[in-house]
């Protein structure tokens, strides 16, 4: 059996989502562990930053070694300042360089136009039926989570498992093409680089030193020049 494939996740998620948010990561946790491809391991500020460290520094070193960024996308999360300047700033840039998979997941439901940056981005939002809501036509991960008045616990829900398993497939398949397309890159960006070195090792060659005397450049684009000392 093959080794998995590490991968680093990174939540990026608004504080007033917090009830929802917190069934969503326990459940994640639990589907990402059943992957027979990728060994997942995710962080996330209320698990992972210690008492007494720079909360903000671990954050930007949480955000640097991400290998995958998983937005919880709601009308909070484009109401945060330090998710738009901190978080999605850092991770779309990453996206840019081909080092990170940016999973943005329809978590409540908001306008997806507001980030022009964001809106271009394939959201994680299925249909409503496949978790019975066949007739919400905005469904989201908000939908499927209620809790008992009396005593605030999460009522029982098997759709929101079944929605969590079907994200982790969904989320294997983009990280795998993103690591193929990485490959594929870097070979482009090899040659691409070989192909330069060459350009400028021709350039140099067409330069000949006459010694202490001066240097005489020898170019097809210009006459020959004898510049002395």
């Amino acid at each position: 059996m093959s080794e998995k494939i590490k991968a680093k996740i990174f939540l990026s998620y608004a504080h007033d989502d917090k009830l929802y948010f917190q069934v969503f990561s326990k459940e994640l946790r639990k589907s990402l562990n059943t992957s027979t491809k990728f060994d997942f391991t995710i962080w996330e500020d209320k698990k992972n930053i210690l008492v007494g460290l720079e909360w903000n520094k671990t954050i930007k070193q949480a955000l640097k070694e991400a290998d995958i960024g998983i937005l919880l996308v709601s009308n909070s999360f484009f109401n945060s300042e330090y998710i738009k300047e901190k978080e999605f700033k850092k991770l779309f840039k990453k996206t840019q360089e081909n080092k990170c998979l940016l999973f943005p997941v329809y978590f409540g439901a908001c306008n997806i136009n507001a980030w022009e940056k964001l809106a271009k981005r394939q959201f994680y939002k299925p249909d409503g039926e496949n978790y019975g809501e066949g007739a919400n036509n905005d469904f989201s991960f908000f939908d499927l989570v209620d809790f008992f008045k009396h005593n605030g616990l999460l009522m029982p829900n098997s759709n929101i498992y079944k929605y969590l398993n079907d994200l982790t497939k969904s989320l294997e398949a983009s990280y795998e093409y993103l690591i193929e397309n990485k490959d594929t890159k870097s070979e482009e960006n090899n040659d691409n680089k070989k192909k330069k070195k060459k350009a400028e090792t021709s350039k140099i060659n067409t330069i000949n030193y006459s010694g202490d005397n001066g240097i005489i450049i020898q170019d097809s684009s210009i006459d020959n020049l004898n510049i002395k000392k």
